[in-house]
């Protein structure tokens, strides 16, 4: 059995928001604090960074059971998962 978890969109644009954040609460002078400002934009979050944030919310973080097996972003990709049943 495979478990496979497909966070809401409103997961992916809170951490998103969250990471933003950060970088304008660091950027004082106007200058990047990051060494890598690209890892900083929108879209870029890590599906590992949404499972960690929806973990937490539900108090669960650090608990294997709670673990995906794959993260997808849209059910599309359920179709390279899975290419036989299709």
């Amino acid at each position: 059995m495979c478990s496979i978890w497909k966070p809401a969109p409103w997961q992916r644009a809170r951490v998103e928001f969250e990471a933003l954040s950060r970088l304008a609460a660091l950027d004082k002078d106007g200058q990047l604090a990051s060494a890598d400002p690209e890892r900083w934009l929108v879209g870029s979050v890590s599906n590992e960074q949404v499972l960690a944030y929806a973990l937490q919310q539900r108090g669960v973080q650090g608990d294997p059971l709670f673990v995906p097996d794959l993260i997808i972003e849209h059910v599309g990709e359920l179709v390279e998962v899975f290419p036989g049943i299709w």
